[in-house]
Parts: structure tokens; sequence; C-alpha cells
């Protein structure tokens, strides 16, 4: 099992609310299973049983949204590629179906900032072009408790 975070989309979308793209295109991060998409580097790191970490980019033009962290998931299935560019766009042809580990979080992170992802501790590298970077087991572990603690008191 590893652990990754993952920018939700890509740093390249539009200003604005995320959450409709992310309604039309079925991935419903706060449902307790949804869609997670991926980008083509990041198709080939994710396996069955994998953490995803997912936050807005930070440089998102959205400053509401911007770093938000959205949820905890685990892949449930192997990532999947639609030969089309509808409804993902072509930067969006992978997938895989995850797990939502933390509901409550998610839920709440629809509706406001509850989490930036610098308060998780990682230092990111970059722009994270491919939109995923793998973090160490103790990154990963410590980031996950972090989450399943402020679910708790939910």
């Amino acid at each position: 099992m590893n652990y990754f975070l993952k920018i939700l989309g890509d740093s390249k979308m539009n200003g604005g609310d995320p959450v409709p793209f992310f309604e039309d295109s079925g991935s419903l991060f706060w449902e307790s299973e949804c869609t997670v998409i991926l980008s083509k580097v990041a198709a080939g790191m994710v396996c069955r049983g994998d953490i995803l970490i997912q936050y807005i980019p930070k440089s998102f033009k959205n400053k509401e949204w911007a770093g938000r962290v959205i949820g905890c998931y685990r892949a449930t299935s192997h990532v999947g590629y639609k030969p089309y560019s509808a409804p993902f766009g072509k930067n969006f042809d992978y997938f895989c179906r995850v797990e939502n580990l933390c509901l409550k979080f998610a839920n709440r992170a629809k509706s406001s900032t509850f989490v930036h992802v610098d308060e998780l501790g990682i230092r990111l590298n970059g722009a994270l072009e491919s939109g995923i970077m793998r973090l160490s087991r103790e990154q990963g572990e410590k980031a996950v408790a972090f989450i399943e603690r402020l679910e708790e008191r939910l």
C-alpha cells in the first residue's frame, strides 16, 4: 500500500467553483464511493489499495478553494482508461474507483475550507505537474491520522 497526495482535477482548471465540474464528471468526492481522475503519469503509479489524499491546487484562482483538503480515499479498483475526451477532458482519461475513508470530513470540505494542505506538514515538491506526489509511509500515516482525528470530532 502506498500513500499519495493528489490534486483534485488539475492546476490548469479555470477559476470558479470546481464542484460543478466534478458533479458533471461523476466524481462526487463527498460520496461514500466515487471516481478519482488521474493524469497519465499518476495512472501508472496508483494501484488498488493505495491511499489518496486529495486537495485543491494552491494555485487555484478561487482563493476560497485553493489548498483545501477535500478527502482521504482508498483505491478500490485498478486504474481504468476511457478513450474519449468528455466529460473528463483529454487530460482526464484515467480514473479509478475509491472508497471515501472520511465521509463527514469530505462533506464538510464541500462547503468550506476545513483543512489547508499546508496543515498536513508535507513539503510540496514544486507544482505537482503530474498531479500526484508519493508520500513516505510515515508522511502518509501521519496525514491520514490527522484527517481521521478531525473526522472523529465531526
